[in-house]
Parts: C-alpha cells; sequence; structure tokens
C-alpha cells in the first residue's frame, strides 16, 4: 500500500485555518465586549443572562441604554481592542468568509489530490526527515501569524476608516449578494414578547423635545423632502390617516448581539413613498433624528445629530414601517417616540429613532462623513446591514 506523505497545500490549509480561527477568536472578543453576557433565550432580558464578562452593575433609579454595558476589552485579547465594535466587526466577518473558503478549497483538493484516503492525520508533518527544520520551521509559521495579528491590530487603531473601507468592500459585496434579496416576515404570537425590551439610544435632552413630550407630541412635525415631486410636512394625526397602520410582531436583532421580541404598529414606508413621488435618480432615503449625540448619548463615540441613511428599494419590502406603536401603546420616548423606523431585514442601528425629518437623496457623500449614518461615520460600521 502507498505511504501518503502531507502534501504542501495541506500544510498550508492547516496553518491557514489555525489563522482564521485566531482572528475569529480575537474579533469575536471584540464583539462580546460590546455585550459582555450571553442568554439561553430571545428577550435578553436584564439579568437572565448564563453568563457574564464583566463587572459592571447598572442603574435601577435611571434610565441606561446597551452602550452603558459596553467594556473595554485590550487589544491583546480583542482584536482590534478598546471597544471598536465597527472594526472588530469587519475583521469577523472577513475572516468567516476566509474560513469559508479555506473549507471549501479543503474538501476539493482532499478528493482531487486522494487524501481522502488518509482521514485523519497521526502528524501534522507526515514523513519528517529532520525533526529540528520541522520544528522551526513550525515556530516561524507561529511567529508570522502572530505579526499578522499584529500588523491588524496596528492598522485597525491607526488607520479605521481604510480597514472600512477595504473590508467593507468584501463582506458589504457578500451581504448584498446572500441576504439582501430576502423579505423577512417574521410573525411572532403575542405571548413571545419580551417583558422588558432592551433600550439602545438615550432620548433627546433639549428643551423643545422636552415641552413636545409633554404636550402629546402635538407640535411634533415631520418633514418629508429632498428629491421628491411632492413634499409634506407632517404632524401625528396626519401620518397616521395616510393609510391603514399595519402591525408586526417580530425579533429586534440589536449590532450588539442581544435580541428583543416587540409588536411594532405604524405606516409602511411605502405608503409615504407613494406619497411623495421620489425623482428618478433619487436611490437613498436619508432619517434623520432629534438626538445629538452631543449632549443625548455620553457613552457614545462622538457628537454630532444622528441619521441613518437606507437603499430605497427597502420601502417596497414587507415590515418596514415608521412604527408610531408598540406592544399595544403609544411608542414609549425611550423606544423612539413620537416616530421611529423598523427595518426587520437590518440590524437595530440602523432604525432611527426620534425621527423629525426625512430626505430622498440621490449620494450620501455629502452627509455627515459620508458613509450613510452616524454609527458608519464615528464607529466604522457597514452601511449595508443585513440579517
Amino acid at each position: 500500500m502507498t505511504t501518503l506523505d502531507y502534501p504542501v497545500w495541506l500544510r498550508v490549509d492547516h496553518w491557514l485555518n489555525v489563522l482564521f480561527l485566531t482572528l475569529l477568536l480575537r474579533s469575536g472578543m471584540e464583539i462580546l465586549a460590546t455585550h459582555p453576557k450571553l442568554y439561553g433565550h430571545d428577550d435578553s432580558k436584564p439579568g437572565t443572562e448564563w453568563a457574564r464578562f464583566t463587572r459592571k452593575v447598572m442603574p435601577r433609579d435611571r434610565l441606561y441604554d446597551t452602550l452603558d454595558e459596553e467594556e473595554d476589552y485590550h487589544p491583546v485579547i480583542a482584536l482590534p481592542g478598546h471597544a471598536q465594535l465597527g472594526i472588530g466587526r469587519h475583521w469577523h466577518f472577513i475572516s468567516v468568509i476566509g474560513w469559508i473558503l479555506l473549507g471549501l478549497s479543503y474538501y476539493i483538493l482532499l478528493f482531487a489530490t486522494g487524501q481522502w484516503h488518509r482521514y485523519w492525520p497521526y502528524s501534522f508533518f507526515g514523513s519528517v526527515r529532520n525533526a529540528y527544520w520541522a520544528t522551526a520551521l513550525s515556530f516561524g509559521i507561529i511567529g508570522a501569524i502572530i505579526a499578522i495579528h499584529w500588523a491588524a491590530t496596528s492598522w485597525s487603531h491607526h488607520s479605521p476608516r481604510s480597514v472600512q473601507r477595504v473590508l467593507g468592500a468584501v463582506t458589504t459585496g457578500a451581504r448584498l449578494l446572500l441576504l439582501r434579496p430576502l423579505n423577512s416576515r417574521q410573525n411572532y404570537p403575542q405571548s413571545k414578547i419580551s417583558e422588558q425590551h432592551r433600550v439602545n439610544g438615550k432620548p433627546p435632552t433639549s428643551i423643545g423635545f422636552k415641552v413636545m413630550a409633554a404636550h402629546n407630541f402635538v407640535d411634533w412635525r415631520l418633514r418629508v423632502g429632498g428629491l421628491v415631486e411632492n413634499p409634506v410636512t407632517l404632524d401625528l394625526a396626519a401620518l397616521r390617516s395616510l393609510a391603514e397602520p399595519e402591525t408586526q410582531c417580530v425579533m429586534h436583532n440589536c449590532v450588539q448581539g442581544w435580541t428583543s421580541i416587540a409588536e411594532w404598529k405604524g405606516l409602511h414606508l411605502g405608503r409615504l413613498v407613494e406619497l411623495v413621488r421620489p425623482l428618478p435618480q433619487a436611490k437613498y432615503i436619508c432619517f434623520l433624528s432629534m438626538q445629538d449625540n452631543s449632549t443625548d448619548e455620553p457613552a457614545s463615540h462622538g457628537g454630532g445629530q444622528f441619521y441613518e441613511v437606507i437603499d430605497l428599494e427597502f420601502a417596497r419590502k414587507p415590515q418596514t414601517l415608521l412604527a408610531y406603536e408598540m406592544n399595544g401603546v403609544p411608542l414609549p420616548i425611550k423606544h423612539g417616540a413620537p416616530l421611529r423606523l423598523r427595518v426587520e431585514t437590518q440590524v437595530g442601528f440602523k432604525m432611527t429613532k426620534w425621527i423629525n425629518q426625512i430626505e430622498f437623496v440621490e449620494d450620501f457623500a455629502g452627509i455627515g462623513f459620508g458613509t450613510g449614518g452616524w454609527r458608519e461615520d464615528r464607529v466604522f460600521y457597514d452601511k449595508d446591514v443585513e440579517i
């Protein structure tokens, strides 16, 4: 019987596997740091986690949000470390893609070269003629892997925008190809509604907002304009009267990793699009919030007015709402009153809360830092975050 030695491609695949797995572990630690708790159920109710990796104790006498629970892990543990979830996600998903492609190459070459005859290797070196050289080579490869980790961490800290641009181009392309065609058709029973839906983002603290809230938002106005034939300004009653409301009981998926289930009621975004009639050059919808992170969210990574941009095509997807009710009652202030966006094929940060302005635009390069949203600008997230 022929003795099979380990070919070069197999040895390379094994070491690339080590590289991708370690990148996945370190970037996974960065993702875990942003919400360092694990749950065995969907509602992520505070205090019900089965594992926690934080010593923080949240206050009981004031509103806190999930950003307050975020931890700052050292770069030795996390990639890139120091509470940079956006960059961590880029490294995590690029590593996932690389690891999957590596696995495909492994199985193709396994059968193409006849190595499938040896299903379980006894040695990673096969027939070793010189143990000293084999050991030295192994340490050299391990050193190269450590060097790649160091370079990835250094690049992430010194030029996060280029990491966002380069890695995001690959991961965004994969998401758009595989996930963008999917539609959300969730319909959870009311018995599954979370007892305590987590809060992500603190409400506006301006005097104007507080006065509007004290008067049940009767003075609130929604301005809709930009590249449209029929710009409008609507109060809450006029918005409600545009069409029969839609209701959806869905799971909220936060970029931090926690989930909650709630019932939302509101106007399908497509109805508003039909009313204002976007011009042919309009490609995106920009939602502007009354939240100013310079004063409203001390735990955020920077200041300025919160906004997010989505592609116009989302207005034609099911379960894309401008929500004004939650769980059968008017939308609570902490969850975005008087109006918030729901896009159930995206993670939570894209669903702008405390909306008072909507603009239809051809390009978003001139809005904020030009990356498609406040979190994309400040925390280097991807604009397209399909789930």
